[in-house]
Order: structure tokens, then C-alpha cells, then sequence
């Protein structure tokens, strides 16, 4: 990647959020503390979704890895959401 690309792709991502609130990354307790079900089922159904995402790409990660494609490596699992209302996103 180049230089240009990286300052580019540097300048996107000042862009995003430092951290944000949603209810799909709150700890259980504090969904259940809602006492609102159209709200912890709606939150149970994206999380699904999102884990039936991770293991498609995984897998086709894996595959690619497996068939030589240097550029791919197996995916790792998401790190668990910590429990609170607030998620932060760490920048490498």
C-alpha cells in the first residue's frame, strides 16, 4: 500500500468514532435491565446474524488461506463485548 493510500485510509478513519453507545454491544444484564423484549429480541437477532456473517467470512478466509493466497489468514473471533454501556474502538 502506498503512502498515499495510507495517509487516505488515516484520514477516513479520523473520521469514525472514538467510541460509541448502541444497545447490540450491551452487556446482557444490561439489555434484560431494559425490561423492553422488543428490544432484547431485536438486539438477539443481529447479533445472530453478525456471528452467521463472522463464520462465512471465516470460512472463506480459511479456504483461501488453505488454497495459498498469502494475502489471507484465518480470521480471528470477535472480542467479547465488555460488560457496561459504553464499547470503545481501540485503533491499532
Amino acid at each position: 500500500m502506498s503512502l498515499l493510500q495510507n495517509q487516505a485510509r488515516a484520514a477516513w478513519l479520523d473520521l469514525l468514532p472514538q467510541s460509541f453507545d448502541t444497545p447490540v454491544y450491551w452487556a446482557d444484564a444490561d439489555l434484560a435491565a431494559t425490561g423492553y423484549p422488543p428490544l432484547i429480541e431485536a438486539v438477539a437477532r443481529q447479533r445472530e446474524l453478525w456471528a452467521r456473517h463472522h463464520a462465512s467470512v471465516s470460512a472463506a478466509a480459511t479456504a483461501m488461506a488453505a488454497a495459498g493466497d498469502a494475502a489471507s489468514a484465518p480470521l480471528q473471533p470477535p472480542t467479547p463485548v465488555r460488560p457496561g454501556l459504553n464499547k470503545k474502538i481501540e485503533r491499532k
